[in-house]
């Protein structure tokens, strides 16, 4: 199913990008291959640090995975369901992220760096504001939304501190989604891959070790997991005032953290 999907998804992006002129800005032809190619190494140092960012993600979320085991099939289940049904409520974040890096970086080419600081502050804002209504939403409504995924006594005695914990966090989500997206318009993709890595790998993970090889309650796994957000939120918020990524151009990466 997810192969289908994402197969009909670049079927129509490609019968989307042929539906404009043939010399609109979005119009894609086997000619601009060839022209493209002096891009790539520009391309390839931006992304290379998105992948990396994934790639750290991934590997702390495998080792978290591998302690929250311990606490048994209900705690991972707890987990699993309680993303899914709060990953609703970060679509918001995610979309204030797009127009930030859009916005800041349209600032950025019309060399109006203090726009591009005030439409990031601005859209991280909104995000900030989305994020406390939604936490709200969920953190109040987690039981009867819980009981909608699952029936299963054990798996909703862990999900109900988990979703509040997650709702708790909202904010944090909200805000580190967005300035790391203004900084990814700006150019500046290392500072959201350090800001993952020491989240992941200075506290999310230290903590969660720490916290299941002394036996504490599982609720304490949910912890760990604010302590990953606002070492995020403090790095990138700090990075984002700071302001060097006010001289990137031309998609150039700065090393700002």
């Amino acid at each position: 199913a997810t192969l289908c999907a994402q197969a009909v998804a670049v079927v129509l992006l490609a019968a989307a990008s042929r539906r404009h002129a043939a010399r609109a800005t979005l119009a894609l032809a086997r000619r601009d291959v060839p022209s493209s190619r002096a891009s790539l190494v520009e391309v390839g140092r931006i992304a290379a640090p998105a992948v990396l960012e994934r790639l750290v993600l991934n590997l702390a979320l495998l080792d978290y995975f591998r302690m929250l085991g311990d606490y048994g099939s209900s705690a991972i289940a707890a987990y699993t369901v309680g993303v899914r049904m709060m990953s609703f409520s970060w679509i918001p974040g995610i979309g204030f992220a797009a127009a930030a890096a859009t916005m800041v970086g349209h600032e950025l080419g019309a060399a109006d760096p203090r726009s591009a600081v005030r439409a990031g502050w601005r859209a991280a804002r909104f995000a900030v504001a989305v994020s406390l209504l939604l936490g709200v939403v969920f953190g109040f409504g987690r039981g009867p939304l819980a009981r909608i995924f699952t029936n299963d006594a054990g798996v909703l005695e862990e999900l109900g501190p988990f979703m509040l914990t997650l709702a708790l966090t909202q904010p944090l989500l909200g805000l580190h989604f967005t300035l790391s997206g203004a900084l990814r318009g700006a150019g500046d993709t290392v500072s959201p891959l350090l800001a993952a890595a020491i989240g992941n790998w200075a506290f999310r993970v230290p903590l969660a070790w720490a916290f299941s090889h002394a036996g504490m309650p599982v609720v304490w796994m949910w912890v760990a997991l604010v302590f990953d957000h606002v070492a995020r939120v403090a790095i990138v918020s700090v990075v984002f005032a700071r302001g060097r990524w006010h001289g990137t151009r031309s998609g150039r990466t700065r090393r700002d953290a």
